[in-house]
């Protein structure tokens, strides 16, 4: 396989960072900082260790301000929700403000939406200009209520960078700056001092080389949020608050010490070799993009940057399908669709189609990229490819109970009838995707059955439906929803609508329960 997913998980572990792991878990694995023994205590020096390292490598403020986490969204939320619930009692008269970008991740916009909905902040979103934010576009929604400005380092759909630096500058001193890094750490310097960042959110299993499971939170000496979670630090115990000084006040039970250890091999790894691999996924997103620019019906979003980040789109072929087109056909691994960024795709207009998104890392090759665009190339040309996951399945012919067949998508007999819209006119024929909820289940009960299997002493049958069949109709359940529920409220109002939403609950159960069958 040529791996080219690399902005959602690393696909390739440095061989130092995989010994370290080993190490961690051939040895003793012994917990830091919950006892006095010789184990316990070398476990807690090799952490701490670990947190001088992260500090030093992103210009913090000291190992006591380096958090651990599983992951950089779990960081996020630390901050965001820990800063409202630190610093609300300040702001008497309002809501404290926050100010955020459409290029974020939902990994941001989640937290601040729920802390929206609560009625615990206002918030500002602040747009695209040209396929990015502008420094002074994040400054001009600052009032005089605000608390924290959050912005990423990079995008992880075109690559698009923020300079902190830049943003800090133009902030007033009071206001807080937390910048999600990702996309970023590990493939550029950060350096938290000189760019005036008060919170560094880390994902260790991209760019800093560590395994999943590994990340951190790094914090300004004038930052102090709220825990976020409660429980074990082995401090102070009889406290019944958690301790106030860090990182205990929110590092609440055991650590992962493989995953704390890959990440500072991954940092001393990084060391000599980060302005080579910056340039090297320059250069090859710079190839990818002058080369996919030249392909017919291909539109690319984003251009050279030491983050190997890189989107395009097909004309004739929604970005999930090509990109299953392509592990199914030519063995590339790449991401399509909305890659969790919503507010980006609406700026770019590709939030219904989405983006075939290729992420690069130090190990891909010319020829890999070279390989992945003639298969770009072959797909694009491509005649009467689907547009959408639901026309995938479409005509596609399955066996029914009476051994007749009808091609998916089709309506069933006695639901020809034509409906009409409230204007009075024929509805189009897209709307009768509703017919999908009755394909699923033949697609679960008539995939084929295997019989005579034992299982705890009982003959059970065993669902074993085709693979692309049961992958199609797992992509339309989930990514075609939207349109499913449109159609729904617009042919058969409320009533039908909200009995979709509950048999949509029931599909996602049963196919749970065919993969735990499996």
């Amino acid at each position: 396989m040529i791996y080219l997913d690399n902005a959602a998980t690393g696909g390739r572990k440095p061989d130092c960072v995989q010994r370290a792991v080993r190490a961690c878990v051939e040895g003793v694995c012994a917990n830091p900082g919950r006892g006095g023994h010789a184990a316990a205590l070398a476990q807690a020096e090799n952490v701490l260790r670990a947190r001088g390292l992260l500090s030093r490598f992103f210009g913090g403020a000291g190992a006591e301000r380096v958090v651990f986490t599983k992951n950089c969204t779990e960081a996020l939320n630390m901050v965001l929700f820990g800063a409202v619930r630190a610093y609300a009692h300040l702001y008497t008269r309002a809501r404290p403000h926050i100010v955020t970008t459409a290029m974020e991740h939902n990994s941001v916009l989640r937290p601040l939406f729920a802390l929206q909905r609560a009625g615990e902040i206002s918030l500002t979103v602040v747009p695209l200009t040209e396929g990015t934010v502008r420094p002074e576009a994040i400054a001009a929604a600052v009032n005089g209520q605000t608390l924290l400005a959050v912005h990423t380092l990079a995008s992880n759909v075109t690559g698009a960078a923020v300079d902190p630096a830049a943003v800090r500058a133009l902030l007033p001193e009071r206001v807080l700056l937390v910048c999600d890094g990702a996309q970023a750490c590990g493939h550029v310097p950060v350096d938290m001092r000189k760019a005036g960042i008060d919170a560094l959110c880390v994902a260790g299993h991209k760019g800093m080389q560590g395994i999943q499971g590994a990340g951190a939170l790094l914090l300004s000496a004038r930052f102090a949020p709220a825990p976020f979670a409660y429980g074990g630090t082995g401090s102070v115990s009889f406290d019944e608050n958690m301790p106030a000084f860090f990182p205990d006040r929110l590092e609440a039970g055991t650590l992962s010490c493989p995953a704390v250890a890959s990440l500072a091999e991954g940092a001393l790894y990084l060391l000599p070799r980060m302005e080579r691999i910056a340039a090297h996924l320059t250069r090859g997103t710079a190839y990818l993009a002058e080369a996919l620019r030249g392909i017919d019906g291909v539109r690319v979003y984003g251009g050279a940057n030491p983050y190997g980040i890189l989107s395009f789109a097909s004309a004739n072929m929604q970005s999930e399908l090509f990109a299953q087109a392509l592990s199914d056909e030519y063995g590339i691994a790449v991401r399509g669709g909305l890659h969790c960024a919503p507010r980006m795709h609406a700026a770019l207009g590709t939030a219904e189609e989405g983006l075939v998104r290729v992420s690069l890392a130090e190990n891909n090759t010319r020829a890999e990229a070279d390989t992945l665009l003639a298969a770009v190339r072959a797909l694009a040309a491509r005649k009467g490819c689907p547009r959408s996951p639901s026309e995938k399945i479409r005509g596609i012919p399955f066996p029914r109970a009476d051994g007749a067949k009808r091609p998916l998508g089709q309506p069933r007999p006695g639901k020809q009838k034509q409906s009409k819209n409230a204007a009075g006119d024929p509805a189009a024929p897209a709307l009768h995707r509703f017919e999908f909820f009755d394909d699923l289940f033949q697609l679960f009960a008539l995939g084929g059955v295997e019989h005579g299997r034992e299982r705890r002493g009982k003959t059970v049958e065993v669902l074993v439906g085709q693979r692309a069949r049961l992958a199609a109709a797992f992509r339309l359940l989930v990514d075609g929803a939207e349109d499913i529920r449109l159609a729904l409220a617009r042919q058969r109002g409320r009533e039908l609508f909200c009995k979709a939403v509950a048999l949509r609950r029931a599909l996602l159960r049963t196919l749970l329960l065919l993969l735990l069958l499996f």
